[in-house]
């Protein structure tokens, strides 16, 4: 009913933003209807950037719920309901990836001059897509070189194989 009757008013897009958090499955549905209606370009490259987003999360989905304790992932599926928790398990994360990075490129395309934040629609696709090459689970970390406490200093490829935390911080 949002997408059929009140695609034009501003507050549909807020309310679809905020349960897209939460992977309901009428966000999606809702995210297109958004991009297809009469509305101003800023609010199509909206629509588009979180429907881009929904799915790259919709792609997390599996390898989130597959580095859970059994005990954590039976609870989610009990709040849930064990047929979308399923679903969600069945999910092919490289198929969604590639959705999510076509999403995001037809954005930088469409709306690529749009202003979004404190940048334009094409900076936020960069960061994106970096963040889906580079940063997703269970892709390679970029390389960062750096000095440890001691000056010394490490690449992080130096521990391949390794579990590392990284915490960043500075003294300005």
């Amino acid at each position: 009913m949002l997408a059929k009757y009140h695609a034009k008013d501003p507050k549909t897009f807020d309310v679809a933003r905020r349960f897209s958090r939460l992977r309901m499955p009428w966000s999606e549905k809702l995210f297109r209807a958004l991009i297809d209606a009469d509305i101003p370009a800023s609010r199509k490259a909206q629509a588009q950037l979180a429907l881009a987003e929904d799915i790259k999360m919709k792609g997390d989905l599996p390898r989130l719920l597959e580095g859970l304790e059994p005990a954590r992932r039976k609870a989610i599926g009990n709040l849930v309901g064990k047929e979308t928790g399923a679903q969600w398990l069945a999910i092919d994360p490289a198929k969604v990836e590639r959705q999510a990075v076509q999403l995001y490129q037809e954005a930088a395309a469409k709306y690529g001059k749009e202003k979004f934040g404190t940048g334009t629609v094409a900076d936020h696709v960069k960061s994106a897509l970096f963040e889906i090459q580079f940063l997703s689970i269970g892709k390679t970390a970029p390389e960062i070189e750096g000095e440890d406490i001691d000056a010394k200093k490490f690449k992080l490829s130096d521990y391949r194989g390794k579990v590392v935390v990284l915490d960043f911080w500075g003294n300005w």
